[in-house]
């Protein structure tokens, strides 16, 4: 059976003038006009920056997301263990389920859980956030449960995340979201020398409400002439599928900072 955090953290308050959680988007927006930048093209896109004011909502809401999975546990059961750590901890209900499952699945995206019993040679994915005033900050980790699985995928998570060290370093003002996926395509066309397909590596997050924990449809893609703003906060991706290195992925909220990016979420990656 998954381990749950022996203590949840401590939450701050919700923010001041933002109503109580399962107010309606629509209730959410008219508060949030003329005190920030709402977005009214889209229902979801409510917010494209985040006040400084707001940033520490997204801070910490992983910080202890991180489950230790044994062979035998369902994955019904590890998505359980997730909803009762974030709920415990006094969060609201996601945008999102977690996602849970194992790596002969990673390649569907956005598959939930199964009552599927995890074997000793799987490799576990989650996919989740929890909520906080409305605020998400999505993480993802992929973990192989036996050793010699993960020493033999190890080609492909270091080259991922050297690819999300790029993709980091890239996330800063004025960069456009085609310069930012860019970016991270180099590093892992490099290591897998040749080219690499995928859809994207990223896309805005914020106040999100169900079915979504998504900020719009504004994504690190090619193409995206988006150009990015201090205090946008992107959920970023770096996801390797290859035959020779291996399997791996991995995801962080990461802030776009005056003079930067600042990793927001804190849950280690698995080694």
């Amino acid at each position: 059976m998954p381990h749950l955090p022996p203590q949840p953290p401590q939450q701050p308050d919700p923010p001041r003038g933002l109503p109580e959680p399962g107010f309606p988007p629509e209730e959410y927006a008219q508060r949030l006009a003329g005190t920030r930048e709402a977005m009214a093209r889209d229902g979801l896109d409510l917010l494209l920056v985040t006040a400084p004011e707001d940033i520490h909502y997204h801070c910490g809401l992983n910080h202890q997301g991180h489950f230790a999975v044994t062979a035998g546990a369902r994955e019904n059961a590890v998505a359980a263990a997730v909803h009762d750590a974030m709920f415990r901890a006094g969060g609201d209900l996601p945008g999102f389920a977690p996602l849970v499952r194992s790596t002969d699945r990673l390649d569907q995206e956005h598959l939930t859980w199964t009552r599927r019993e995890f074997g000793p040679r799987d490799g576990v994915f989650l996919e989740l956030s929890a909520a906080y005033g409305r605020y998400h900050a999505p993480l993802a980790r992929l973990h192989h449960l036996d050793p010699r699985d993960a020493a033999r995928h190890r080609p492909a998570a270091e080259a991922s995340q050297e690819a999300m060290r790029a993709l980091c370093a890239a996330l800063r003002p004025d960069r456009t979201a085609e310069q930012v996926f860019g970016a991270w395509r180099a590093v892992v066309e490099e290591a897998i020398g040749r080219p690499y397909r995928r859809h994207h590596c990223g896309y805005l997050v914020g106040i999100g409400f169900p079915p979504s924990w998504m900020g719009g449809t504004r994504t690190l893609r090619p193409g995206n002439p988006l150009r990015l703003r201090a205090g946008m906060t992107f959920h970023v991706q770096s996801w390797l599928l290859d035959e020779r290195l291996g399997t791996y992925a991995c995801s962080d909220t990461a802030l776009v900072a005056e003079d930067g990016c600042e990793v927001l979420t804190r849950t280690p990656y698995p080694q």
